[in-house]
């Protein structure tokens, strides 16, 4: 009797509830991303050029790179190395994204020398980096919850699927 392996693994097409969650918040950190270097682009084009807006537009730019585009090279990885290569790109992205919200924070007392155009989009991409940094925050803490209550220390996306079982066919008659 011969066998047919319907699929390698088990969990193959099912998505984990902790990568549906996963993938829940990255929706929201794209969007504010965008949004944070709209703005921060939007001041750096008036040619309002401190080290804060730099700072802001190269914060933007690598959160949406390593937040957004980044976690589909996992699908490339084996679990354990895939959860420290985002949790790496997660805690630069941490650090860059506050950094960035502090220096536009501190400096929004320049801006009345030049008039109060620059004013608004200091305060709203320096909000949606604070909103940023919160939603990252999250994410942080949940990746490192999902390791360490994970059994084998996997990751965050589980166990290594089990292969599925084989399934019996009836011999081909000739």
């Amino acid at each position: 009797m011969s066998s047919v392996t319907v699929g390698r693994y088990s969990d193959q097409i099912m998505l984990s509830s902790s990568r549906k969650l996963n993938l829940y918040t990255r929706i929201p950190l794209f969007v504010f991303y965008v949004i944070a270097l709209g703005l921060s682009g939007r001041l750096r084009a008036m040619h309002w050029t401190i080290a804060a807006v730099n700072l802001g537009v190269a914060a933007a730019t690598i959160g949406l790179v390593f937040t957004c585009f980044a976690p589909v090279a996992i699908l490339f990885m084996q679990r354990r190395i895939a959860f420290l290569f985002i949790f790496c790109l997660d805690f630069i992205t941490f650090a860059l994204t506050v950094a960035a919200a502090g220096d536009l924070t501190k400096h929004r007392g320049i801006c009345h020398q030049d008039g109060y155009g620059h004013c608004g989009l200091i305060r709203a991409a320096a909000a949606f980096f604070y909103i940023d940094w919160i939603i990252l925050l999250f994410v942080l803490i949940f990746e490192l919850y999902q390791y360490i209550t994970d059994s084998d220390s996997s990751g965050m996306y589980g166990r290594e699927p089990k292969p599925m079982q084989e399934i019996p066919t009836a011999p081909a008659t000739a």
